[in-house]
């Protein structure tokens, strides 16, 4: 895309060649590393920016959007969005202009109806529906795969901000979220540390337990509260800059965070000073 900035290449080239080194080339990526996480942050809202303006309310293009808006809380990766038609609701018999939201009596014999004073018991007016006259309570289905993560309430909220943005008016639909029989939930998730110290550049790795061991849904999503300071990409850590940041996982609706402090190398000419 053309928004994306080679930064790291830039400072490798305008580094004169009496300057060079690798030390002297990672301090100066360090410097623009804030630099380059903005433009990063950018490229990213600019490419959503334009796959929107190219929306359209088409299928199969919709469905594509969904998944790759929401995929991220997926429990398994290869699962995806589908818009289905609705499920029809409609039954043989139903009464017009109805007073009443409680159920009757539907009587065989009209004679029998004089012997009751109740009025929900009284004879109503009906319609008969035929087959190809199917009821449906909304007009299409957006089925969803088993997410982690982030609660169902909010999920919808967020889906349904979506889809209404590029629903035709007068459309109704219905969200189903798929959930996984006899479900064992998550009760609680550690860190194999609470509290780490790196310096710039250097790695570390963070294991998680699960506890029951036996839970249905293991896969964990790692974040980092200061991505300047520290990245974190499956549990492995990488210090980019002098600072403090969280490291978060979240495994099946539980978190837990990991206290990290980057600090600056110092130079051996420093020391002796």
């Amino acid at each position: 895309m053309r928004y994306k900035l080679p930064l790291d290449r830039l400072a490798n080239q305008l580094t004169p060649h009496y300057l060079g080194g690798r030390k002297y080339i990672l301090f100066l990526q360090s410097l623009i590393y804030p630099l380059k996480s903005l433009n990063d942050k950018f490229v990213r809202f600019a490419r959503e920016r334009h796959i929107e303006a190219r929306m359209t309310s088409q299928i199969i293009y919709f469905e594509w959007f969904l998944n790759q808006k929401f995929e991220q809380y997926f429990v398994d990766k290869r699962d995806r969005i589908c818009i289905k038609d609705p499920e029809t609701i409609g039954v043989d018999l139903y009464k017009e202009f109805s007073k009443h939201s409680k159920p009757f009596v539907v009587w065989k014999n009209l004679k029998e109806a004089d012997m009751t004073d109740d009025p929900l018991e009284k004879p109503r007016e009906f319609y008969y529906c035929s087959e190809e006259k199917a009821i449906y309570t909304t007009s299409f289905v957006v089925r969803v795969p088993m997410i982690q993560g982030i609660s169902q309430k909010e999920f919808v909220y967020m889906l349904s901000s979506v889809i209404n943005t590029y629903n035709i008016a007068g459309k109704t639909y219905l969200i189903k979220i798929d959930i996984a029989p006899n479900d064992i939930p998550v009760q609680s998730v550690s860190l194999s540390d609470k509290v780490l110290t790196l310096n710039i550049g250097d790695t570390a790795e963070l294991s998680v337990k699960i506890l029951p061991e036996n839970a249905t849904i293991k896969t964990a999503i790692w974040s980092s509260s200061n991505p300047s300071v520290a990245t974190v990409t499956e549990g492995n850590i990488n210090a980019v800059g002098a600072g403090y940041a969280q490291i978060a996982v979240t495994v099946g609706g539980k978190p837990a965070v990991c206290e990290l402090i980057v600090r600056a190398p110092v130079e051996e000419d420093q020391l002796s000073v």
